[in-house]
């Protein structure tokens, strides 16, 4: 793969990075169309005005503009009659670390939600995209990052960058259905797959892959495995890409903001900064907002900016959606109380859930399966729960394989311990009646 100053020599004008200096705070939000919502005073905000915002405890679950009734964070209150109100204990939504909701209409109505330069500096703002990016690189300990619209999208646009003909991918076999695209597009690269965090098997590939000869090998793994809570042995793969010459690429969207100091994610939390060469994240799990990167030494970064096409050639993010990112990496490096809360909610609720007879399968986080099996008896358990107050998504076939349904339950920094027991009981009592605990 050429270096990044052989991208810069084939390309005379290199693609701008376009992403605001600004930072944004949500508020409470009222209607769809009252959107309160405010600038916080930000260094690099060219302009005198300053905004005041109420924000709320945590974010909450957002579906669209549908108005979500915020109070605390995943926990809806919704009237239950005129006689009480009953608690909906939101157990699909993932750690929503954030003091903030970025609301659009203020924002909308000043900068249209542009991400082009030239329109952005009508409205007299400083605005550049490097300081997400600066600050990601920052907050992961790599060389730099380059911003994309998703998670999905930056595991596409890299893997189809990286690697083409000539080249072999070796893919853990429930990786992510955005890494499985990505190897499809990177076209006529020969494709490996190991058995699902099997080591023995990866080597039997890397055997298998280093005896043809191939240009690059690339070993990719998801971080944190989404349906099972797993997470994959870096510091193991990492060996056996030494050993073999293979670079090495994570998707870690379900490790930021839960493992590694602080939430920095899967690399941190084995040790291995400047070891593993791309990372890649997302910024609507923890950080609770939108968007994806790629983290990376400089050279790597350099030729995604010149080939990655989803950056090319797709609109970058918007502006609050950008600011609201900028935010989240400063509440996340201000303090760890977010994280050590959400561990502490997925013990109790965990080694609750097991002293009931529940499988929750081999999680080593949060993300919490409550494997039942059958599809069916996973739907009429979804059906059950919410009809008690509690919603949890049932998830089966082709998301997870046959005959391994289950409800997936998502702790939240902001359920408190009695939120966790309303849900537990809950369960208790709908896993009597469907026979699946004793």
């Amino acid at each position: 793969m050429p270096d990044g100053g052989d991208a810069r020599r084939r390309y005379r004008v290199r693609v701008p990075k376009l992403t605001p200096k600004i930072i944004l705070e949500g508020t409470r939000l009222t209607h769809k169309t009252d959107l309160a919502f405010a600038l916080n005073e930000h260094p690099r905000i060219v302009g005198p005005r300053r905004y005041q915002y109420h924000s709320p405890l945590v974010s909450a679950e957002w579906c669209g503009f549908t108005p979500v009734p915020w109070g605390r964070g995943p926990i809806n209150f919704e009237p239950g009659g005129e006689e009480q109100e009953r608690a909906m204990a939101v157990f699909d939504t993932w750690v929503r670390l954030i003091e903030l909701q970025p609301h659009y209409s203020w924002i909308i109505d000043r900068f249209h939600l542009s991400a082009k330069a030239f329109q952005l500096a009508e409205h007299g703002v400083e605005l550049d995209f490097t300081d997400l990016e600066r600050r990601l690189a920052q907050f992961k300990g790599v060389d730099d990052t380059i911003v994309l619209q998703s998670g999905f999208t930056a595991n596409t646009g890299a893997i189809a960058a990286l690697v083409g003909p000539g080249d072999a991918i070796i893919s853990d076999a429930l990786n992510h259905a955005s890494i499985i695209d990505g190897v499809r597009l990177a076209g006529k690269a020969d494709r490996y797959v190991y058995e699902h965090c099997d080591m023995d098997s990866l080597e039997e590939q890397l055997k298998v892959a280093s005896g043809k000869g191939y240009r690059a090998m690339l070993i990719i793994t998801d971080g944190v495995f989404s349906m099972d809570g797993d997470i994959a042995p870096l510091d193991r793969i990492a060996e056996l890409a030494e050993r073999y010459g293979a670079i090495t690429m994570v998707d870690d969207a379900h490790g930021e903001g839960v493992i590694g100091r602080g939430g920095r994610g899967a690399v941190d939390h084995f040790g291995l900064h400047g070891v593993f060469d791309i990372e890649v994240g997302t910024m609507s799990k923890a950080f609770g907002v939108m968007g994806g990167y790629v983290a990376a030494k400089q050279p790597i970064v350099d030729w995604l900016r010149q080939r990655a096409r989803p950056f090319l050639f797709s609109s970058a993010l918007t502006i609050p959606d950008t600011a609201a990112c900028l935010k989240a990496v400063d509440i996340l490096e201000q303090s760890t109380e977010r994280v050590d809360r959400l561990w502490a909610n997925a013990r109790y609720f965990q080694s609750r859930m097991k002293s009931l007879s529940f499988n929750l399968g081999v999680t080593q986080t949060p993300i919490s399966p409550v494997i039942l099996g059958d599809e069916q008896v996973a739907q009429a358990f979804s059906r059950r729960l919410f009809e008690e107050g509690v919603f949890g998504t049932a998830i089966a076939f082709p998301t997870v394989p046959l005959g391994k349904a289950r409800i997936r339950v998502m702790i939240s920094a902001a359920h408190s311990e009695a939120d966790l027991d309303v849900g537990i009981a809950t369960f208790a009592k709908v896993g009597r009646e469907l026979g699946v605990i004793g």
